[in-house]
């Protein structure tokens, strides 16, 4: 940047204001063709302490990023050049998402300490959801039941949302929620009356009904710490708009009422582990028929059976089954395959040849690939390859090596 200048970030003390005109400062051509703008005073916020940054617009020329450069001045990325006095439209709707987002996490990581003691280590905001991680290593659907309930009573109550700088020689530390790091003069302070206290950079909401709700999503485990998926406001009301949308389907799908849905899908659940039982049943019965069929049809090398067969149905898992019957036979040698490209192939114990390296060895000659050991091998091949011929060619391998 060539500018020396530093902008105003009016941002800091009004999150409210969302069109303003401005002096281009500087206005520099990037590698990947947008421009970097600095402006004498700024209502777009860059990204930062887990925020997104605003997007929105400067003379109808899109910004699609904003960020802080190493002097702390702040960057506006746009899609054309800009110059001279231009008027400024911040994004409302994404930056008033942004404030409910991160007074949210506010409230929520306030939540989390007075019920577990569990603080928050980290903050990130995604386009879709946000999350928190937590420090500790596990965390019980009470517990984070009970942290929602605080927040949301905290958001009910309505209150007052401030932020301030305060010099550090006013600043008593032990009032913030975390401690400063060294060398910090004076902190901008974001307050929620009677609750939390803690530097920040962000925008946010004047009281906390404006973030209407939050909803804890989801928690797993990330490294020693507990990660919190949740959303605030409008998000959040999108997501229980979506997740209702799927219940009502649900309901209707199966005839019945929402409250019904959980002893329908019990019932459906039962039936069907039922039928896969009847399944597996039929499909045994089924192998054992084809076994017998087989083993009639196979020819004779050497005292040693071979069965040669392309199946017309059954995918990989019945060839498994039905290569594994063949194979119990004393002195059968079985060549299994399916019209999707699956081989299986096994021999008897007593047949002493390395099977496995010959039909992966043929199969990788014909591009595909798979696995075996000794006496039992699985390839898939390309659809290129026919299935039926790579059977053949296979089999007269392993003859001549018998």
């Amino acid at each position: 940047m060539t500018s020396n200048q530093m902008e105003e970030k009016y941002y800091l003390d009004d999150a409210y204001t969302t069109a303003f005109r401005a002096k281009v400062l500087s206005c520099e051509k990037l590698l990947n063709g947008h421009f970097a703008v600095l402006l004498d005073k700024t209502y777009f916020f860059p990204e930062s302490g887990g925020q997104l940054s605003d997007k929105g617009k400067i003379l109808n020329v899109d910004v699609v990023n904003v960020r802080e450069d190493d002097a702390g001045r702040v960057v506006h990325e746009v899609t054309a050049q800009v110059d001279g006095e231009v008027s400024c439209d911040v994004d409302w709707e994404a930056r008033f998402d942004h404030m409910q987002q991160h007074t949210g996490q506010h409230v929520l990581t306030r939540a989390f300490i007075e019920i577990a003691g569990m603080p928050t280590v980290s903050f990130h905001m995604g386009d879709e959801t946000c999350t928190i991680d937590l420090e500790g290593k596990g965390l019980g659907d009470q517990t984070i039941n009970a942290a929602e309930d605080l927040a949301n009573a905290i958001i009910w109550g309505n209150r007052e949302v401030s932020a301030r700088t305060v010099p550090l020689s006013r600043l008593k530390e032990d009032a913030l929620r975390r401690s400063l790091p060294e060398g910090v003069t004076d902190a901008r302070v974001v307050e929620i009356e009677n609750f939390d206290a803690v530097a920040c950079c962000g925008t946010h909401v004047k009281r906390t009904g404006e973030l209407g709700i939050i909803k804890v999503l989801k928690h797993e485990k990330v490294k020693g710490s507990v990660r919190v998926h949740f959303v605030a406001g409008r998000r959040a009301l999108l997501d229980y708009r979506d997740k209702h949308g799927v219940v009502k389907s649900l309901a209707n799908r199966f005839t019945t009422s929402v409250d019904g849905i959980l002893d329908k899908t019990e019932k459906l659940s039962k039936d069907a582990q039922l039928l896969r039982k009847e399944l597996q049943k039929s499909i045994k019965r089924l192998a054992a028929f084809d076994k017998q069929r087989l083993l009639a049809e196979a020819s004779t090398h050497k005292g040693r059976r071979f069965i040669v067969h392309l199946c017309e149905a059954g995918d990989e898992s019945y060839l498994n089954l039905l290569a594994s019957a063949c194979k119990n036979e004393a002195g059968t040698i079985v060549f299994l395959g399916s019209k999707d490209g699956h081989v299986v192939c096994a021999a008897s114990p007593e047949v002493s040849i390395d099977l496995a390296t010959h039909v992966v060895g043929a199969a990788k000659e014909a591009g595909g690939g798979g696995g075996g050991k000794g006496d039992f091998a699985r390839v898939t091949l390309p659809d290129s390859v026919d299935v039926r011929e790579f059977l053949e060619k296979v089999s007269s391998y392993v003859k001549n090596a018998v």
